[in-house]
């Protein structure tokens, strides 16, 4: 969570200083300088607590009692699963997944790679994103599934829990989906 702080602080303090220094060049350099420098890690500070906070307790309240690993305030998120489906079952049930049931945009499904990767809408708040997933039969039997989310444009620090909700539902329709074909077996 420091390392989100620090990134969100960084990022908008960086940018309101080229900003602010830029703006006040007519005053002096050495002036410019300290000017942008106050404003910046004002702005900074300001950004990193008040939008990183809601981030923090949105995807909180996302994971919450969910056990989730891995790092759940990036915008960068991977799950890995094992199911006893087969491989092509597996392909079958997240390519729906993806295209009816999460209303994503299928841009590459390609069974033989055992890869499917879709994008959503853009979206003014966190301008969209894309997921993949990736699909390896296991030398003992059954499939490993990765399933990734990552923001459309990787310059995005938050996303609201936007991408760790994607993963979670996906992973959370293939358990379903996997519970379903061992009890009507």
């Amino acid at each position: 969570m420091i390392k989100f702080y620090t990134a969100n602080f960084f990022f908008s303090a960086g940018a309101m200083f080229l900003f602010a220094w830029l703006a006040r060049l007519q005053t002096g350099a050495a002036q410019a300088m300290r000017d942008a420098a106050y404003l910046s890690a004002g702005f900074g500070f300001t950004m990193a607590f008040v939008a990183g906070s809601i981030h923090v307790m949105l995807v909180r309240r996302l994971a919450e009692g969910r056990g989730q690993g891995g790092d759940i305030y990036t915008v960068f998120q991977r799950r890995e699963l094992r199911t006893a489906l087969a491989p092509d079952r597996v392909f079958a049930v997240m390519k729906h997944y993806l295209a009816e049931v999460a209303r994503l945009n299928l841009l590459q499904a390609d069974q033989a790679a055992g890869l499917l990767k879709a994008g959503s809408a853009f979206n003014f708040i966190t301008y969209g994103y894309r997921m993949s997933v990736e699909i390896k039969p296991e030398p003992a039997g059954g499939t490993l599934v990765v399933i990734a989310s990552s923001p459309r444009f990787r310059t995005i620090l938050m996303d609201f829990g936007e991408n760790l909700k994607a993963v979670m539902k996906a992973a959370d329709y293939l358990a379903a989906s996997s519970h379903q074909e061992r009890a009507s077996i």
